[in-house]
């Protein structure tokens, strides 16, 4: 999760992944399947994330450790594996309504 923000430090662009909600679908878990999901937050905001039609369930928190790194890496490859943070037609989305209106969400394919 990550926020754009303009000259002024007001959010432009709340984004998941990097990724407008227009883009391709990245995410496709398989139905009947349990997936884990590294959820990363580099904003200063709480984001409650909401998965429609789809269950969920918070294993576990953790404070990011080097985190202007993990920022800067992220920027250049906009992927959390290669950053080394290893640890469904639906969407997921920020369940806060101006983070939501303002399209902190992504398409999510369910593979059958």
């Amino acid at each position: 999760m990550y926020e754009y923000t303009s000259d002024i430090d007001e959010p432009t662009h709340l984004y998941i992944n990097g990724k407008a909600y227009e883009e391709p679908v990245t995410e496709t878990p398989k139905e009947g399947t349990t997936e884990a999901w590294n959820v990363i937050n580099l904003t200063e905001d709480n984001h409650p994330l909401h998965i429609h039609l789809g269950l969920f369930v918070v294993m576990d928190q953790t404070e990011l450790i080097n985190i202007d790194e993990f920022k800067a890496c992220m920027s250049k490859l906009n992927d959390a594996i290669k950053c080394q943070m290893t640890n469904p037609g639906y969407v997921y989305h920020c369940h806060i309504l101006d983070h939501e209106d303002n399209v902190m969400m992504r398409p999510l394919k369910i593979i059958r």
